[in-house]
């Protein structure tokens, strides 16, 4: 069963790889100095390909999903912290990451991430 789904992973970031864009993910630093006045420290950035796709009427409830959402998928390969990502930013466009982020891995092998972006 793994080999089909390791040519299903092949196959995936191909499309993507083809297809797809380049962003970049940011995920926020550590909070530095005394907790009454914290300030952020510098987000860590990584690039990911990806895909953009609409969501469909059927999938757009007004609440968590909203009109102006985007769908996007990510290859496999994207960098460990998208589980703790808050934006990225493609085509000259910042979103915000809805969490949570859906990795697609059927059978344990990790196809693709999906993730709701938000403007």
């Amino acid at each position: 069963m793994s080999e089909f789904y390791d040519k299903m992973l092949a196959l995936a970031n191909r499309l993507i790889t083809k297809y797809g864009q380049t962003g970049t993910i940011s995920v926020p630093g550590t909070l530095t100095g005394p907790a009454h006045n914290a300030v952020d420290g510098a987000p860590t950035t990584s690039t990911v390909t990806l895909v953009e796709l609409e969501y469909t009427v059927s999938e757009i409830d007004g609440s968590k999903v909203l009109a102006s959402d985007k769908k996007l998928y990510l290859t496999a390969d994207a960098p460990e912290p998208l589980k703790t990502a808050t934006k990225i930013s493609y085509g000259g466009k910042n979103f915000n990451i809805v969490p949570p982020v859906k990795p697609l891995n059927p059978g344990g092998i990790l196809l693709l991430y999906e993730v709701q972006v938000r403007a």
